[in-house]
């Protein structure tokens, strides 16, 4: 006699509800994200959606200030708050210009904003940060379009579309990543370094190879009942070193054969030949600012030169390493040498000069929570994983190699997001204990699926 299954008739008379709560935070993101990329002349470079978020912001504090201020956010925000405190100081003391004291202190004030902003509307929700990168993505494709700059030709691709194909590739290869298949998203983010190959976007190549280096199980966790890669911290992230140093190899090789085989253009091929004889290799070949600014540092280590510190010394000082070396530096930073700002190329660094030890120590600070949320990523093999590594490292480069303003402050927050998210994350007791003894799960990491908390009781 065959067995009859009963259906369980769906109850009627119940709608389904809504999550309106959801559903305005997901559309938030994309409005972010969407007017991010364009900026407003405002004594500094000033984003639309920071004009969105502090009116936002004291409803978020209203709906979710105690998750705002958890344990992994409160130290970043009382550093913070040095910075700032030490910025006013300095520039109390140094007589800076009113309109430059100004943009000093709101460059810190807004960072904070978007900060406790985004915190607020993403943290926990891998389903929002998609929806603010995707945003953010395709708004900057556009902006680079129609952006005077790259019309003007203010390196086209590095400044205007690499920033936003990049998240869009990455987003790409994580579909991929999901579903195991590894030879396809290692082809894709090879095919995307090869395109930055040409263009000389140098940093670009090795960030990519980085990706893959970090995210890709190369080794295998174990083989049967012989452990490969270690369990602890201290050795995790020795491996997680090995494999950055080989990638950086890698890439610099590449650069390097790309040279001179003579693919690159007359002028970038000349520009990374003159880099690779300076001083400090292609390296600090393209960063002379830092010898400048370490110079600054060590006239004034603890007070600092104030907000936008105009010394015409310390510019001279930038303009014989380059005269010496035959440096080319790109435009970057070239609208803050024309003014006579002391340059520093580096966010650790122009924080040092402008506001003392006291900003300085909010990057140090910094620095080894991100390469923990990096070694952490490596052994969660979550779906984001190749996006959120790479957000991290550019985070991390941005810290000793790309300076602190308009451009980098939204990112930043975001990065920072991913960098709390990431070391809040707990791998399943259970899932870990049962992953090392029995059967086809002894041979994969624990995994974490964003979708579910990783809190104990979910277990």
């Amino acid at each position: 006699m065959p067995l009859i299954r009963r259906r369980r008739n769906k109850p009627t008379g119940i709608p389904n509800r809504f999550n309106v709560t959801g559903f305005t935070a997901g559309a938030v993101c994309v409005i972010v994200g969407a007017i991010t990329p364009f900026t407003l002349r405002l004594v500094g470079d000033l984003y639309y959606s920071e004009i969105l978020l502090p009116l936002l912001l004291p409803f978020l504090l209203v709906v979710k200030g105690r998750e705002m201020f958890r344990s992994t956010l409160r130290p970043i925000l009382l550093l913070l708050g040095l910075w700032l405190s030490a910025q006013i100081i300095t520039d109390v003391y140094r007589q800076t210009a009113m309109m430059n004291w100004l943009r000093g202190d709101a460059n810190l004030i807004f960072f904070a904003i978007d900060l406790l902003a985004l915190v607020a509307l993403m943290s926990g929700s891998e389903s929002r940060k998609i929806l603010f990168i995707v945003a953010y993505a395709v708004c900057r494709l556009v902006e680079a379009r129609f952006s005077p700059s790259v019309e003007e030709g203010r390196l086209p691709w590095k400044f205007g579309y690499a920033p936003g194909l990049v998240l869009l590739t990455l987003l790409v290869g994580c579909y991929f990543y999901k579903r195991r298949n590894f030879t396809l998203m290692i082809l894709l983010f090879l095919a995307f370094s090869t395109i930055n190959v040409v263009m000389n976007y140098r940093s670009m190549v090795l960030f990519m190879l980085l990706v893959i280096a970090m995210t890709v199980p190369i080794i295998p966790e174990r083989i049967g009942r012989l452990q490969l890669l270690p369990r602890g911290p201290t050795a995790r992230l020795l491996v997680t070193a090995a494999l950055a140093i080989s990638a950086g190899g890698v890439a610099l090789g590449i650069v390097e054969l790309a040279t001179k085989s003579g693919i690159l253009g007359q002028e970038q091929q000349e520009k990374n030949e003159k880099q690779a004889q300076s001083t400090g290799g292609m390296l600090l070949g393209g960063r002379p600012e830092i010898l400048v600014s370490s110079r600054a540092i060590l006239d004034s280590p603890i007070l600092g030169h104030g907000s936008w510190p105009k010394e015409p010394r310390y510019t001279e000082m930038l303009t014989d390493i380059e005269a010496r070396y035959g440096i080319h530096v790109d435009l970057e930073s070239g609208d803050e040498a024309r003014a006579g700002v002391i340059p520093s190329h580096s966010s650790l660094f122009g924080a040092w000069v402008s506001a003392g030890i006291g900003g300085a120590v909010f990057w140090i600070y910094l620095i080894p929570q991100v390469v923990k949320a990096l070694v952490k990523l490596t052994s969660l093999r979550i779906t984001l994983a190749p996006l959120y590594v790479y957000l991290l490292i550019n985070l991390f480069w941005d810290i000793f190699f790309s300076p602190f303003n308009g451009n980098h402050r939204m990112i930043a927050a975001f990065d920072l997001v991913i960098m709390i998210d990431t070391l809040e994350t707990r791998v399943p007791a259970l899932a870990a204990r049962f992953s090392g003894r029995f059967g086809k799960t002894a041979r994969r990491p624990a995994v974490w699926r964003p979708s579910l908390p990783a809190g104990a009781s979910r277990v």
